[in-house]
């Protein structure tokens, strides 16, 4: 821990990172190639918020109002910010993994035991 010290650092952030991020931030470990589907189905369904002008702009595209869907919205932005929380932890903490506040071992079976053996080594 760094304690009383700021560092301001700048990340890029590239459109094919932005969608991995968004399919896999959370979804168990690390990614695999049968996790791919997963990954183009999130780059069609939330199309309408990543066309490419808006994020070369450095913003996420708002759909035309016919097609607006405000639940949507909000589950876009949630994957957002996860995706870019993960991003992020990744590169300034050189994290292997991220997983979901709603993660649990029965989701994940090898959760309980990574997080025994992490906090084992603070003890």
């Amino acid at each position: 821990m760094h304690q009383g010290r700021i560092n301001l650092q700048e990340y890029q952030m590239t459109y094919s990172a932005l969608i991995k991020h968004l399919a896999m931030a959370g979804f168990h470990y690390a990614p695999n190639i049968k996790k791919l589907m997963r990954i183009i189905g999130m780059l069609f369904h939330y199309s309408l918020y990543l066309r490419c002008d808006a994020i070369n702009d450095g913003h996420f595209s708002i759909p035309p109002e016919i097609l607006s869907d405000p639940t949507e919205k909000g589950q876009f932005s949630t994957l957002a910010g996860k995706a870019i929380a993960d991003f992020l932890s990744k590169r300034i903490d050189n994290s292997h993994y991220t997983v979901n506040y709603e993660t649990d071992e029965t989701t994940h079976p090898k959760l309980e035991k990574y997080v025994k053996d992490f906090i084992g080594r603070f003890k």
